[in-house]
């Protein structure tokens, strides 16, 4: 009991240092550096599944101030929970297509929800909105990365990489080298539609950072500028008083 009031206290005091998207944040990279060393063969399992959970809660629980939106991200989370659960003690052929349009769904979901929310703060600037700004360009990289697994296990082949099976880690990689304009070649898409999403990915990986990312930067500045503005006009406004009052 004390050890689980631990946790559970360190958890909350821990979210609200850095808020839920801090939260969800940290365990996309989390997740991203620990993966390779618990799931070598890339393929996925039960961190992948202990990390999913944490990611939608995470994602639920900051979409909890639009009703839409969390109902949406929850209802398709669940979706995807009880489908992996299902997985494990089911031979049904098309679950795993199931699985990962669910999970794409959910996590395009939890980025547009995090692209508006970005997007209507960009005038105030603060510690949460540069989270979900980060959190929203992993997220892109995330939605994409079941996107690419749903049209390969529909379509074998759709994509070419230095294997003849392509596992989940694959697709997270290409997914991330694609968003980042990378190219480094070792995996290419084949098909029509795996290279149209690969363009889309680029495209919108680009011109999130040209136009949401310079606009928080340009509003961060514009800020910045105006509490200089507004001390320098406080302390000249303090010295003109002292002035006036050793005027005899």
């Amino acid at each position: 009991m004390r050890a689980r009031h631990f946790f559970g206290d360190s958890y909350k005091t821990f979210q609200k240092s850095i808020g839920s998207y801090g939260v969800l944040t940290a365990t996309i990279v989390i997740m991203i550096l620990t993966r390779p060393f618990f799931e070598p063969d890339g393929r996925g399992g039960g961190l992948t599944d202990a990390f999913f959970v944490i990611i939608f809660l995470s994602s639920v629980l900051a979409a909890r101030k639009k009703p839409i939106n969390f109902i949406l991200a929850g209802c398709l989370g669940v979706l995807t929970f009880l489908a992996k659960i299902h997985f494990h003690f089911s031979a049904i052929a098309q679950l795993p297509l199931i699985i990962s349009a669910s999970t794409a769904l959910f996590f395009l979901s939890v980025l547009i929800h995090l692209a508006s929310d970005v997007w209507n703060n960009r005038h105030k600037v603060s510690g949460e909105v540069i989270y979900a700004a980060i959190c929203a360009y992993l997220m892109i990289g995330m939605t994409w990365c079941y996107f690419y697994e749903f049209i390969e296990m529909a379509a074998p082949g759709s994509l070419k990489g230095p294997t003849m099976v392509m596992v989940k880690d694959d697709f997270f990689y290409f997914s991330f080298v694609t968003l980042s304009t990378l190219g480094f070649g070792d995996i290419i898409p084949v098909s029509r539609l795996a290279r149209s999403f690969a363009i889309i990915e680029a495209m919108t990986g680009q011109l999130y950072l040209a136009i949401l990312i310079s606009r928080l930067v340009s509003a961060h500045v514009s800020d910045l500028q105006h509490q200089a503005a507004s001390k320098i006009a406080h302390l000249e406004k303090a010295r003109a008083a002292r002035t006036d009052d050793r005027t005899p």
